[in-house]
């Protein structure tokens, strides 16, 4: 809290010595980790019908597990970078994965060792 506190002081210093243009050299960045995922475009699900024919169920489109690390870059004219890394986050285990080593661990007995 006090480096954020020194930080903010700084610039405000620095902003009544040079005004408006140390607005535009300050580089601001942010990252927001986002689920991937394409929804089909609803003019592709449309279809021609006969009128008895059963109508088509729609499925409610949900993103997967899979997550895309978004990084942007701007300053007081826009954006300079826009970054993207592909992954799941480093602290994401995938719930399949998880189960899938549970089982295991209840599947294989449990090896004691000699005292």
């Amino acid at each position: 809290m006090a480096q954020r506190l020194e930080l903010s002081l700084e610039h405000l210093v620095r902003y009544h010595e040079d005004g408006n243009d140390l607005l535009f050299r300050i580089v601001t960045r942010d990252e927001l980790w986002v689920h991937h995922f394409t929804p089909e475009a609803k003019v592709s699900r449309m279809e021609w019908k006969n009128q008895p024919s059963p109508v088509r169920k729609q499925f409610k489109t949900t993103p997967s597990a899979y997550k895309v690390l978004l990084t942007v870059f701007w300053d007081a004219q826009g954006v300079l970078l826009l970054d993207f890394l592909e992954g799941p986050p480093p602290s994401h285990i995938p719930i399949s994965q998880l189960a899938r080593q549970q089982t295991r661990d209840k599947a294989s007995p449990e090896k004691k060792a000699d005292g």
